[in-house]
């Protein structure tokens, strides 16, 4: 008997017919007929901003719709299934799938086949700020991308949904006022990143053109002056009278006077030749005063300089507190003369008279000679009275031992009121000198207290400094196992600087630091420098090494190159011809004249001597770089107190971002305060983000990669809160992400990491050993002085220590673990 006969069988006689009716519905045919007929899609959708709907559609058998967001799906028919995203709009901002087309097989089931679309802004943000275009004139910026994207701008926008790539910002010269207003960047490229920070290009406008005032005296009414204006732009100007050139462009103007003759008598000029500097925006005054050479005798003073480094004969360089200066006063006659006359000056703090000097010459010039020290009356002024609020009076013949026409006119102003000076206190440079023990070879720099002052020697003569405060540092041992080369083929040299500035931040990032090396060539690359920064690095050859210093202590500066001797990236600014430094200096320390022809120091050309135009720009970087204002400019916080922190350090490399393993250390806190196109973030293990910081980075000059950046930052963090950090991800435009994960294993660093030992060696050096593969790097330092003697990679280091007593602290990218040890013999 079947099994649907017996189940009749037992059924009231009322209900066979349905109860069998019913079985043979149940029961069906012999395949799985009690199962599912349709299925299930479970479809999640991330990324997208709340209340932003996707646009997904979902294909299949007999079926086709758009799902807008996290959804499940059912009755579905059983088959292939096509899951295809499409871009959607939030606001202006674009977001893509970062999940490609894909598709899902749906079988007869109750439990959901699971798929995802996961959603990213694919579309940039690019804010082009304009300022500083003349009132009542529109700038022109055109701005020019993928896809024939263009526009133009007069003032800051910020252009939101463009497509990631290469975009042209074109600033032209603006007219107004018959002056010319030039961008800081006339044109210039971006590399544009998807995302929703935008990269900003910053387009400031100022002058670029000034006016030249001439002002001529002397000559007899109707007669014409012969003076003619020479500089950077063609032609020449001509002056014949007082008048004013207006809308010339900014630079070194060479004016040359000629004597005019009328009927018997000659017009003698107060100076044949000069070197007159404009700067942009502002007018220079120049005054061509002519004397009869017939009549009496008449002595006149046409100038006083007072010169540190350099000076230009307006006296517009400011003056260093407390240093020697020297003086020439620029007296002259009207006419030949075998006289002899002295000059007094007169040196005043406010209203007071601090000091009296009586200068000789052994003649007196018809027309002075800034370059004959012969046509002028010198002397040596002592610091003691070069101090703020100092003002000069100087005369001729002020004990009337010379007839001449007239004595009203003998003094320096005219007016006889005394000349106000600028003189301008400077902050001490504190400088640590850095001895570098280079892994690959063991050469070591030569620099230590017995001849540090040898390094110091153009700086001292050059810069505008007072007091150098010059330590010594203990050796320091690189991380790098290459050699450094002269052409840096392998960034050698520019990973000892990234170190070098990592180790000021570490111990004091108040003082600059520079790293002196001794290398195995004799011609190539001598130093590097940020620009403008804390560190800087050069080689030990000596007299070359001073020069060096002081180039690159330069460039720590604030100050770029100038362009002589085929440098790299030159100042676009530099207002001087072939890198000259256009006007007069002087050597105190040799006693030498140096001529506007000599070259500047911030060239490659030989026997340099500095420009008022980076002397003036290094003196006032330093003097903001004093105050709290200035570390933002630097983006570094200044002036706190050491409080535990995370050393995070890397640098922007070819192109590549290179993250360095982080370090917990006590130290003065050091973090962005300047934002920029890199940041720098710290996640938790549950997902939190602990920090994030934008920044620029810093720059190191003399390098041909555009895109080098280096960056060492102290975050203050407590030591529980860096426990809790499991990643360190450094982003940057047109480069991959780049992340250092804090170690899986069970108990961390602390406890992957075995028996830290240090062993003296014959050859006075000090093996450091540590176990563990979970280490990407050793900070090891000096316990006593807290100086860093090596940051070093692998298991073992081989360092440079004055002590016995070391501390060693290992890190595993994120976290570290500090371990004490003892050198044994």
């Amino acid at each position: 008997m079947s099994g649907l006969a017996r189940l009749a069988s037992f059924a009231r006689p009322g209900l066979r017919s349905a109860l069998v009716l019913a079985s043979l519905f149940a029961l069906g045919s012999c395949d799985n007929s009690n199962g599912p007929r349709t299925g299930t899609l479970s479809l999640t959708i991330s990324g997208l901003p709340t209340g932003t709907a996707a646009q997904v559609t979902l294909t299949g058998p007999s079926f086709s719709r758009v799902v807008s967001g996290t959804e499940v799906i059912a009755n579905l028919k059983p088959g292939q299934y096509t899951i295809t995203p499409a871009s959607v709009l939030n606001g202006l901002t674009r977001y893509s799938s970062i999940t490609p087309p894909q598709t899902v097989a749906i079988p007869k089931s109750n439990v959901p086949v699971e798929a995802s679309i996961a959603y990213t802004v694919s579309s940039a943000i690019l804010t082009v700020t304009v300022a500083g275009a003349p009132a009542g004139t529109a700038a022109a910026v055109r701005v020019t991308g993928p896809n024939s994207f263009s526009d133009t701008v007069a003032t800051t926008t910020t252009f939101e949904g463009l497509d990631p790539g290469s975009y042209f910002i074109v600033a032209p010269e603006i007219v107004a006022s018959q002056q010319r207003f030039t961008a800081n960047r006339p044109s210039q490229q971006v590399q544009l990143s998807a995302g929703l920070t935008p990269t900003t290009v910053a387009i400031q406008y100022s002058q670029s053109t000034g006016n030249l005032r001439f002002s001529v005296n002397g000559l007899p009414n109707g007669t014409a002056a012969d003076i003619s204006v020479s500089g950077p732009v063609a032609p020449s100007y001509l002056v014949g009278a007082t008048s004013e050139l207006i809308g010339v462009r900014a630079g070194q103007y060479t004016v040359t006077v000629k004597s005019i003759a009328v009927a018997t008598t000659t017009y003698i000029p107060n100076f044949a030749s000069r070197a007159v500097t404009l700067a942009a925006g502002a007018t220079a005054d120049v005054a061509v005063n002519y004397a009869a050479s017939d009549g009496p005798l008449n002595l006149t003073v046409d100038g006083v300089t007072l010169t540190q480094v350099v000076q230009t004969y307006a006296g517009s360089v400011p003056l260093i507190a407390g240093r020697d200066a020297y003086i020439r006063v620029f007296a002259r006659g009207n006419q030949s003369t075998t006289s002899t006359a002295q000059v007094r000056v007169r040196f005043y703090l406010g209203a007071t008279l601090v000091h009296t000097m009586t200068l000789s010459n052994a003649s007196i010039p018809m027309v002075p000679d800034e370059a004959s020290l012969a046509t002028s009356w010198n002397g040596l002024v002592s610091g003691q009275f070069i101090q703020p609020g100092l003002r000069i009076l100087a005369d001729v013949d002020p004990s009337d031992t010379v007839v001449e026409a007239s004595d009203a006119d003998n003094s320096f102003p005219s007016s006889g009121t005394p000349l106000d000076v600028d003189v301008r206190p400077v902050p001490a440079l504190r400088l640590t000198f850095v001895p570098i023990v280079q892994r690959f070879n063991k050469l070591t720099g030569n620099v230590s207290d017995a001849n540090k002052e040898e390094f110091l020697g153009d700086a001292r003569r050059m810069l505008p400094l007072l007091d150098i405060d010059a330590q010594v540092h203990a050796p320091y041992t690189t991380s790098d196992s290459l050699e450094l080369t002269p052409n840096d083929g392998n960034s050698v040299w520019l990973h000892v600087l990234s170190e070098i500035n990592t180790l000021r931040v570490v111990e004091s990032p108040s003082r600059n630091y520079f790293g002196v090396v001794k290398v195995s060539y004799s011609s190539g690359i001598a130093g590097y420098g940020f620009v403008p920064g804390g560190a800087a690095v050069g080689w030990d050859y000596l007299p070359s090494g001073r020069n060096v210093a002081a180039h690159e202590l330069t460039h720590n500066f604030g100050r770029l190159h100038a362009p002589c001797g085929n440098v790299g990236g030159p100042d676009p600014d530099y207002p001087y011809a072939g890198g000259t430094i256009g006007v007069y200096g002087y050597d105190l320390s040799t006693n030498a004249l140096r001529l506007p022809s000599s070259f500047d120091l911030m060239g490659y050309c030989s026997n340099p001597w500095i420009s008022d135009y980076n002397y003036v720009g290094a003196m006032e970087w330093r003097a903001a770089a004093s105050s709290d204002a200035a570390g933002a400019a630097l983006g570094l916080a200044q002036n706190a107190s050491p409080t535990p922190s995370l050393l995070v350090w890397g640098h922007m490399e070819r192109g590549q971002l290179v993250l360095e393993p982080a370090f917990s250390i006590v130290a003065q806190p050091n973090v962005p305060r300047v934002t920029g196109p890199y940041r720098i973030e710290g996640i938790a293990r549950n997902g939190r983000t602990v920090f994030s910081y934008s920044f620029a980075g810093e720059r190191p000059a003399d390098v041909d990669d555009a895109t080098a950046r280096h960056f060492a930052f102290a975050i203050p963090m407590d030591e529980a809160t860096q426990g809790e950090l499991a990643s360190i991800r450094l982003t940057g435009p047109g480069a991959a992400t780049t992340a250092m994960t804090a170690s899986l294993a069970p108990g961390g660093i602390s406890a992957a990491v075995n028996a830290v030992e240090a062993s003296a060696t014959v050859s006075g050096r000090v093996d450091v050993r540590w176990g563990g593969q979970t280490a990407r790097m050793a900070l090891i330092r000096d316990r006593q002085t807290g100086q860093v003697l090596s940051f070093a990679r692998g298991s073992s280091a081989q360092v440079r220590a004055r002590s016995t007593d070391l501390e060693v602290v290992l890190s595993d990218g994120v976290q570290s673990v500090r371990r004490q040890v003892r050198v044994t013999k």
